[in-house]
């Protein structure tokens, strides 16, 4: 159901980004994102009223970790998590090496730090833009299916409360590094858990 999720955010991501591309100015750019912001809302809320109450019957268990459980503080914290937490390490961990030590990856930095140098290299930074706009759509997806089917195992309306603005300026906050983000990600957690 999760995959369901990250496809059906995936792909609708292609039109809000040609509209958020670098051919549009960048009040384009502001007012595009506030629009699908909206219009993501009030359709959640649309669509999600005969959901509300429901709950998951088959929720996420919880898998500890032999051995790492038992470090003191952090060990339940980091790994006594369901199969999708430990998903996202994998992620952040892989992100982070593809980022960094892969072609591809200095490819879309270069894309996103200086779009001129990138296509007089002659990578194609339109395609880049729109790839990674669909993989990140669909990552968006995923984290909505877990949060509506993990972390809270009901439907409400309104549930995310903002959590997507957060997620940017977490981005921000660990200065676009995924290593930091994990790091940043837990401090806003417990900040959040206060």
């Amino acid at each position: 159901m999760c995959a369901g999720y990250a496809l059906r955010r995936g792909a609708p991501a292609v039109c809000p980004s040609y509209c958020c591309s670098s051919r549009a100015p960048s009040d384009t750019f502001i007012t595009s994102a506030n629009t699908i912001s909206f219009f993501g809302a009030g359709l959640s809320a649309f669509l999600g009223k005969p959901l509300i109450g429901i709950t998951n019957p088959v929720p996420f268990r919880a898998v500890s970790v032999p051995g790492l459980v038992s470090i003191p503080y952090i060990g339940p914290v980091l790994f006594h998590q369901d199969p999708l937490v430990y998903l996202s390490y994998v992620l952040v961990v892989g992100v982070w090496w593809w980022l960094s030590r892969t072609r591809p990856g200095l490819h879309l930095r270069a894309c996103g730090e200086s779009p001129a140098t990138a296509d007089a290299m002659g990578v194609k930074v339109t395609a880049i833009r729109y790839g990674t706009t669909v993989a990140g759509g669909a990552l968006a997806g995923l984290a909505g299916g877990y949060l509506s089917l993990a972390y809270t195992p009901a439907w409400t309306d309104g549930m995310t409360s903002g959590l997507g603005w957060i997620a940017i300026a977490l981005v921000i906050f660990a200065t676009w590094n995924p290593l930091r983000l994990l790091a940043g990600a837990y401090l806003f957690g417990a900040v959040d858990a206060l």
